[in-house]
């Protein structure tokens, strides 16, 4: 039985291309390797915009009203009840007193025609209509001046809180102007950064283009083919690479059809076929070419055990140590 072929595919490097890689990869890789690191000298942070250093001012407003004293909101509160000072209690006391000067008008000229009171009696009438006069007066005022308090108060309130709103959305609306500047000028110091570390990275691309050129040979060039028959070391090389376990399968009693294949410092290497018992024992899972584990003993016995079934087994990668 004749051995299958084996076809061994070398690939060198053609002289272009490692004249290519020597003369100008390598020369331009090497120039780049000695650049000095050059560090980028300007600017990137952008700085708080006057805008927003200018709300400071808006803020201030707000706590000085936050902070006010007792004695400036009862200031502010008098300036707001002097209005309603003059406009209504004054005039109302002015219209009031008009009518109590009607009023006694009518009441004399009663008095007088009727005749009804002396000098005495006049005077006491007088001064109870008077009196009675005075202290409804009197109750109207107080009324007034509490109804005027009280709105003079809620006015305040009002007018404090109108201008804290207002400084607060002018202090937000300057915050917000002011961090759209600052977030335009940094976009403008990250650009000119994108653009010195695009220059820095420009000779690398370079070089990677350089790189690209000379790794890109066609399929196929300057690729050599050749075909030879495998000798015994592959086989044992390829018994060994699979992962066999130390004591594989190799008795010549569970072997049948049995061919030599070559030979190795003494050492012959077979063909077979499993035979029924090898099977039932498992070594349908075990190489079919390799030594006779008794010819091995003989040279190597310390490469050949007996397992528990009273087969000898032989240790390939033992064996691949000593070829």
């Amino acid at each position: 039985m004749g051995r299958p072929s084996q076809t061994t595919t070398t690939q060198a490097m053609p002289a272009f291309q490692e004249q290519f890689l020597s003369g100008t990869v390598l020369p331009f890789a090497t120039n780049i390797s000695q650049q000095e690191f050059t560090p980028y000298t300007g600017e990137m942070v952008a700085g708080v915009s006057p805008l927003s250093m200018g709300a400071q001012e808006q803020f201030g407003q707000i706590a000085d009203i936050a902070n006010m004293t007792p004695q400036d909101f009862a200031a502010m509160t008098e300036a707001n009840m002097n209005p309603f000072q003059s406009q209504v209690i004054d005039a109302a006391l002015a219209r009031s007193q008009r009518e109590r000067d009607i009023a006694r008008t009518g009441e004399m000229a009663d008095i007088t025609r009727a005749g009804a009171f002396g000098n005495e009696r006049r005077g006491v009438y007088e001064g109870e209509r008077q009196a009675a006069f005075e202290l409804g007066q009197n109750e109207m005022i107080a009324n007034l001046m509490s109804q005027g308090y009280s709105q003079a108060q809620a006015q305040t309130m009002a007018q404090l809180g109108a201008r804290q709103g207002a400084a607060g959305q002018a202090a937000a609306g300057m915050m917000q102007l002011g961090n759209l500047e600052q977030l335009t000028a940094q976009a403008g110091l990250d650009a000119q950064m994108q653009e010195f570390m695009r220059q820095q990275q420009f000779p690398l691309q370079q070089l990677g283009a350089l790189v690209s050129a000379a790794s890109g040979i066609p399929s196929g060039y300057a690729t050599t083919t050749e075909s030879r028959r495998p000798g015994t070391v592959d086989y044992l090389n390829a018994l060994a690479s699979a992962g066999q376990a130390a004591a594989t399968f190799s008795d010549r009693r569970l072997k049948a059809n049995v061919q030599k294949i070559g030979e190795r410092d003494g050492i012959a290497f077979y063909s077979w076929d499993w035979s029924e018992k090898a099977i039932e024992l498992g070594a349908e899972n075990h190489p079919t070419k390799g030594v006779i584990a008794q010819e091995l003993a003989k040279i190597h016995p310390d490469l050949v055990v007996t397992g528990p079934h009273g087969f000898q087994m032989v240790n390939y990668i033992g064996l691949q140590e000593r070829l």
